[in-house]
């Protein structure tokens, strides 16, 4: 799984435009680092290699903001801009590959990001922010998520129209592709492991009287059926 972190002091990457200072959001993945620079309805972002972004020398420096000016200066910045919505689909995109499934806003007001869907205290309509099972404090992104309400919560699988498999329920109806190509109507048992698991020959957990016979597949050959 990619680790990545989030940019601290992004200020000295800032640029001008119009005479409004612009501050990035960054992301380091090692010493490939997103940029994301947001002016008024637009983004734009490009990806930097830095040794360390923490202390750019004043060389690296300069070259990432004249970098960047000029996606927003040049003839070909629409080709580089991207709106709200884009950036927040790769931001969610970004997150679903390293393994978290939720953002969302507890009662303290910190936004985070969880691998399980977080709970609620007991008694109370607040969001425990560490019910979530392994979590991540997210407010470096705050500024290119919608504006979210106390104790919401986001499925991002649901963001990005993924099947969170997780959730499905014992029999379902799904379609899987075969290592040969064909296509078949099973339902669904479990997922695990990364994983999906269906009964055979079409069978439910009615009518599976024996543990053999279960199979297995990868989500990139499983849908949903539409029923």
């Amino acid at each position: 799984m990619t680790n990545y972190k989030n940019v601290t002091n992004c200020s000295r990457y800032a640029i001008k435009i119009d005479g409004c200072k612009c501050i990035p959001n960054i992301v380091a993945y090692g010493m490939q680092c997103t940029f994301c620079y947001k002016y008024k309805e637009k983004l734009v972002r490009f990806k930097w290699i830095l040794w360390d972004v923490e202390n750019p020398t004043n060389e690296e420096l300069e070259n990432v903001t004249r970098h960047a000016k000029s996606l927003f200066n040049n003839k070909e910045r629409e080709k580089n801009m991207i709106t709200d919505e884009q950036g927040r689909e790769w931001l969610f995109q970004k997150f679903y590959d390293d393994g978290w499934l939720y953002y969302y806003k507890a009662g303290n007001g910190c936004m985070y990001l969880s691998k399980r869907k977080p709970a609620f205290r007991i008694g109370s309509n607040e969001i425990d922010p560490n019910s979530g099972g392994t979590t991540k404090c997210t407010d470096a992104f705050v500024g290119l998520i919608p504006e979210m309400q106390l104790n919401e919560v986001l499925d991002i699988t649901k963001c990005l129209n993924i099947v969170n498999w997780s959730e499905v329920t014992i029999d379902t109806p799904i379609i899987v592709t075969t290592s040969y190509g064909g296509v078949v109507n099973m339902h669904f048992s479990k997922f695990e492991n990364g994983f999906i698991y269906y009964y055979s020959n079409g069978r439910t957990s009615w009518t599976q009287t024996k543990p053999i016979g279960m199979y297995k597949a990868t989500p990139e050959y499983v849908k949903l059926a539409e029923v």
